[in-house]
């Protein structure tokens, strides 16, 4: 009998495959690179081991030697998480994988993940095997990536349209042969979470009757191509699995996979659901790094994360309504029984002509504005909304501050005023050069960054001082022809958010544009914040 590992049956292992399955999504046209970089790899995973997770699947070292040179960096430099990566049921491709993560051996451990095809349309069109030379394979494959390392992981690929016998006669074929997991994988998004479940459950129900209870850990990997991935993946959880493979964001191949933040908060929220043996299940992961992870991720793939994305959008604790921005004033929890906070958010208002005067007086009141006069307010509020009406838009924090100063007889002074701004691309590396006057004074900065964007703001927080981020921004093109505008929108963070719009010939103009009037907002609303 093999010697396997006990943990807590509570656990629920976070499989993290970003940087493999995720970094298989393609990118916009035009994005470069087309994928993940050697050190957007190497910070990624710097950032998952941050976050928490359990295990981080670094990618497929066999299919390039700049995927090799990128799996064994991380598995050298980041100590904790265990180190995976995947390979093929291929002998030459299993000896080229354990090269690459050896290193992480003595650091937090190497796991060797082997997949093969084990659905009639897998087996017969794309492998073109028999079942008897597939369980061959396996029985091969996992048997030499047991001679390198005892955590060895199988997949039977396309297992949820795979005959239940074979997928079975296939694990246990793995199990006898070392493997330490079984990832079951949902590799086409085909099933429906009370198919997939059970499904799981039951295979591990007889792997457990096989070989001991808990001495082989059950895994769910899952795909969206039904929008059912993080359902089918908590229906497994329910079931009894106590492995998850997900990625930040849900990135993946076509409509992509199971986003780990969704699965891991729906575990943490709902213990009553969540449950074995008297006792929560859990993960390790620390959700203040959600955020942060998905923005990484985001600006390193190019792949923008949807406004309305649970949890880490930047609509995900937005609130427009006046009916519910007034339950927010009054108790937070009427609309938010989740704290934004808890993953490194927080709950803002879309001021628009739907608000009320209880979503205006708040942003009023951070903006450094007292509107505690009810006729004040009131007028305030006419004011919004007529604006609102006329750009058929919401009306962002500067354009906020400037309705209630012009209403309450302020002038508006910008301490930073833009130059000349010059931006281009350099062997594939992106440089703003900016012009940017600071009380009257010129200041010329040049800076590089991830991006056109992204090399402007660093200019800017180099010349003004200020640690000032982009937390998101979404950009347009208004018009068509050779003239044709482009509006931005976006939101900085600072001690609070500020939100600003601009327009310009280009969306990386019209985001420094927007960028700059969203310092002055801040830096005004600090002065009226002193002076009360």
């Amino acid at each position: 009998m093999l010697e396997r590992k006990l943990r807590d049956s509570n656990h629920i292992k976070i499989f993290d495959t970003t940087l493999r399955d995720g970094d298989q999504s393609p990118r916009p046209e035009g994005f470069k690179p087309q994928q993940f970089t050697f050190q957007d790899k190497v910070d990624i995973a710097a950032m998952l081991k941050k976050l928490g997770v359990d295990t981080i699947e670094t990618g497929f070292p066999s299919s390039s030697p700049a995927n090799f040179e990128a799996v064994s960096e991380i598995a050298r430099i980041v100590h904790g998480p265990t180190i995976a990566c995947l390979s093929g049921a291929v002998l030459a491709d299993i000896d080229t994988s354990w090269r690459a993560i050896e290193p992480a051996k003595d650091i937090g451990g190497a796991r060797l993940h082997i997949v093969l095809g084990t659905s009639p349309t897998h087996m017969y069109y794309k492998l073109e095997m028999t079942e008897d030379e597939v369980i061959a394979a396996i029985a091969k494959s996992v048997k030499r990536a047991r001679e390198y390392t005892d955590d060895v992981e199988f997949s039977p690929e396309d297992a949820s349209r795979s005959d239940f016998e074979f997928m079975m006669r296939a694990i246990l074929t793995a199990v006898d042969n070392g493997a330490t997991t079984i990832n079951i994988p949902d590799t086409v998004g085909y099933a429906m979470p009370w198919e997939y479940g059970p499904r799981l459950g039951e295979a591990k129900r007889r792997v457990d009757n096989y070989i001991g209870k808990d001495q082989v850990v059950i895994s769910a990997h899952c795909h969206d191509d039904l929008g059912l991935a993080t359902a089918n993946t908590l229906a497994a959880v329910y079931a009894g699995i106590r492995q998850v493979e997900v990625t930040i964001n849900g990135i993946g191949e076509r409509a992509g996979n199971t986003p780990l933040e969704e699965v891991v908060q729906a575990i943490h929220y709902r213990p009553d659901i969540y449950q074995a043996n008297g006792r929560p299940l859990f993960t390790i992961i620390n959700p203040n790094y959600l955020k942060e992870t998905s923005q990484l991720v985001e600006t390193r793939s190019g792949l923008v994360v949807q406004r309305n994305k649970a949890h880490v959008g930047a609509n995900a604790f937005a609130h427009t309504s006046g009916y519910h921005q007034q339950g927010i004033v009054k108790h937070r929890e009427t609309y938010e029984w989740m704290d934004p906070k808890t993953v490194g958010q927080e709950s803002s208002f879309a001021i628009s002509a739907q608000s009320g005067r209880a979503g205006m007086d708040s942003r009023a009141r951070q903006l450094g504005f007292d509107t505690s006069d009810v006729e004040v307010s009131k007028g305030i509020r006419t004011k919004v909304k007529n604006y609102a009406d006329e750009t058929e838009r919401a009306v962002t924090d500067t354009e906020l501050e400037k309705i209630i100063a012009d209403f309450k007889g302020e002038t508006l002074i910008n301490r930073f005023v833009l130059g000349e701004v010059e931006m281009h691309e350099v062997d594939h590396t992106s440089r703003s050069k900016i012009t940017i006057f600071i009380d009257g004074k010129p200041h010329e900065v040049e800076e590089k960054g991830n991006g056109l964007i992204d090399a402007a703001v660093h200019a800017i927080k180099n010349a003004t001082g200020l640690n000032i981020d982009i937390a998101n921004y979404a950009g347009m093109s208004l018009e068509e022809g050779s003239n044709a505008k482009s509006g931005c929108t976006l939101t900085v963070k600072n001690e609070i958010k500020i939100t600003s719009y601009a327009e310009d010939e280009s969306v990386p103009l019209a985001a420094i544009k927007a960028y700059i009037a969203a310092v002055n907002t801040i830096d005004r609303s600090e002065q009226r914040k002193r002076c009360q």
